[in-house]
């Protein structure tokens, strides 16, 4: 579905919820699908050695976002899809994983900087997260995942 003139200068969320909404609906899930499919002809990354030295940080990161995560179903399967698919590319696809080094380096850069802001409190909600809560009763966001804290310098 091309973007019609008119809606260049409209808000992009305003524009996928209202304008476009139903187009969207319809072809998400055609898309998530071959997502999941794809993962499914892949190889279990658990069951096989990975030379890339960051595959073990790699699943870490998975296994503690899947054990947050509590969408069923094919939302599920969806993100479980998405970690296979970018652990099997970062270790067979060198240029693959140097794209999203570069993803993550600019992050991370972002992050020190002060210029990248950190998801709201409590979110993503309670029907799709289950992330351990603080003592204050929230999760995210500077305060409760203290990102000043994450920052490691090395002199």
């Amino acid at each position: 579905m091309p973007l019609p003139p008119e809606a260049m200068m409209e808000n992009l969320q305003n524009w996928m919820l209202r304008t476009a909404r139903q187009f969207i609906i319809e072809h998400k899930d055609i898309f998530k699908a071959a997502i999941i499919a794809y993962a499914k002809a892949l190889p279990d990354p658990d069951k096989m050695e990975c030379d890339y030295v960051n595959t073990p940080l790699l699943k870490r990161m998975r296994d503690k976002f899947m054990g947050c995560l509590n969408l069923k179903g094919q939302e599920h399967d969806l993100y479980e899809a998405v970690w296979k698919i970018i652990i099997c590319e970062a270790v067979h696809d060198p240029d693959h994983r140097a794209l999203g080094e570069f993803i993550i380096e600019e992050i991370v850069e972002a992050i020190m900087d002060g210029e990248w802001k950190p998801r709201e409190i409590g979110m993503p909600g309670p029907r799709v997260w289950g992330e351990p809560r603080t003592a204050e009763g929230n999760y995210g966001g500077f305060r409760c995942r203290r990102f000043k804290h994450l920052i490691k310098q090395k002199v």
